[in-house]
């Protein structure tokens, strides 16, 4: 249902996020709860923040028969947010969930599949579990499953186990409780130097393909590592989690991954979206290229002029009161280019 919008940010967002304490000794990886040590941000942020990592919604809902219609009214439709408004940022409320939201229900033996509706037509249904067959009021477990309304096909999606979505229906009110399980997530993908981006790193420094991309390394990527290694002649001489020399076409190489920082936030309209910190070095004993990207959810200290040059500003979108506006969302401060140039003369 679109009342789940929000939990819908949060899970896409889940892919550069983690909390909870180091997923591996041998990681230099630095997961924070939001705040810090007692989970409290020091800047203003959305209303939905919750400093134990749990973010909820609660509205109100009515069932209308026949057509299994549940119509739904949240308790408060607005979100807070960093806006462009002409060449300045604000920050301010902005009206986003719609008044009233309005999906369709069935139930296939004990679970509760809920349709949404995509311009007037049902759309894919998410599938729930855990309540009493047959009765809509109850607490119910999102599967990580959604079913094709034409076909009646299931599809299931790995990163559910990432995250906790229940609806709590009682007596015409409604609660959407996400619980991020971000420890998961990280102990997943720790193995840097078995990533995505080692593939890119062999491909560049070999000639063959230049660019690389660091949040790559949070991509494990064993099949298509083994391809490039073979592909590149690549021979690795010492390698951990988050170190590696190997040699190739004639040179030594080291890679060292000192850093990777990832705190799950609840600033602003897009709660939960990670900031990300990366820091590592490429040497090949004569020369040394180093990486920092800083990528962070825009709360209210960054929502600011003098940032804006590294801030994305998203495309003009209509709220659910039809007002225009355009989100500041992302900071990125990185040495991306310059360590891109760095690698490409090693």
């Amino acid at each position: 249902m679109k009342f789940s919008q929000f939990a819908a940010v949060l899970a896409f967002s889940l892919l550069v996020s983690a909390c909870g304490d180091d997923a591996s000794s041998n990681a230099p990886l630095d997961t924070k709860t939001p705040g810090g040590e007692n989970g409290q941000n020091g800047s203003e942020s959305g209303k939905d923040q919750a400093s134990t990592g749990v973010f909820t919604k609660t509205g109100t809902y009515t069932v209308v028969e026949p057509g299994n219609l549940l119509i739904i009214a949240i308790d408060d439709p607005t979100e807070n947010a960093c806006v462009a408004e002409g060449e300045n940022l604000v920050w301010k409320t902005v009206p986003f969930y719609p008044p009233l939201d309005t999906s369709k229900y069935e139930f296939r033996g004990d679970t509760l599949v809920i349709y949404e509706f995509d311009g007037g037509l049902l759309d894919e249904g998410n599938m729930y579990v855990g309540g009493t067959p047959g009765k809509l009021e109850g607490t119910w477990l999102y599967t990580g499953c959604d079913v094709d309304v034409e076909s009646g096909e299931t599809e299931c999606y790995d990163d559910a186990r990432y995250r906790e979505i229940t609806y709590t229906l009682s007596n015409g009110k409604i609660t959407s409780t996400l619980r991020p399980h971000l420890d998961r997530y990280v102990a997943d993908r720790n193995n840097f130097t078995n990533s995505a981006f080692m593939v890119q790193l062999y491909s560049t420094l070999s000639g063959s393909n230049r660019g690389v991309y660091p949040s790559s390394v949070l991509e494990n990527d064993s099949a298509s590592n083994s391809t490039a290694i073979a592909l590149n002649g690549v021979n690795i001489v010492e390698q951990t989690n988050t170190h590696e020399v190997f040699e190739m076409g004639g040179k030594t190489y080291e890679i060292t991954i000192k850093k990777v920082a990832i705190t799950p936030t609840t600033n602003g309209l897009f709660m939960g979206n990670g900031d990300l910190e990366i820091q590592m070095e490429v040497s090949n004993g004569a020369s040394v290229c180093k990486l920092d990207h800083v990528v962070r959810n825009v709360d209210k200290s960054l929502c600011k002029d003098e940032y804006t040059g590294n801030i994305r500003i998203d495309e003009e979108m209509t709220d659910a009161e039809d007002h225009v506006y355009a989100l500041a969302y992302r900071y990125e401060k990185t040495s991306y280019d310059e360590f891109e140039d760095c690698l490409g003369s090693l």
